[in-house]
């Protein structure tokens, strides 16, 4: 015989947990996803700009393309979540 389920608390509006778990998508809940959004595009952009030059990311398909051509590309740094970027150097834009 199993124990009945305790029912769950569901998390208060405003939160990112609520905007994607539960798709609540009132006022609050999207503006916490916005700027969790916001804030995740700019930390981005400041840990891209550290390495000083124009780059595109290379996506994991693409990593594998190039690898298989014999180029092999070592993770450009360790972004704040502990996950690796791999990028590619662009050339400088003329003018």
């Amino acid at each position: 015989m199993s124990l009945p389920r305790r029912p769950r608390a569901i998390p208060a509006h405003g939160t990112l947990y609520r905007y994607h778990k539960y798709r609540c998508r009132c006022a609050e809940c999207q503006k916490a996803n916005t700027d969790y959004c916001r804030e995740r595009r700019h930390r981005l952009a400041r840990e891209r700009k550290k390495l000083g030059r124009r780059f595109v990311r290379l996506s994991r398909v693409t990593r594998q393309i190039l690898e298989d051509l014999g180029r092999v590309y070592e993770p450009d740094f360790e972004r704040e979540d502990g996950k690796q970027e791999y990028t590619l150097a662009l050339p400088a834009a003329n003018g």
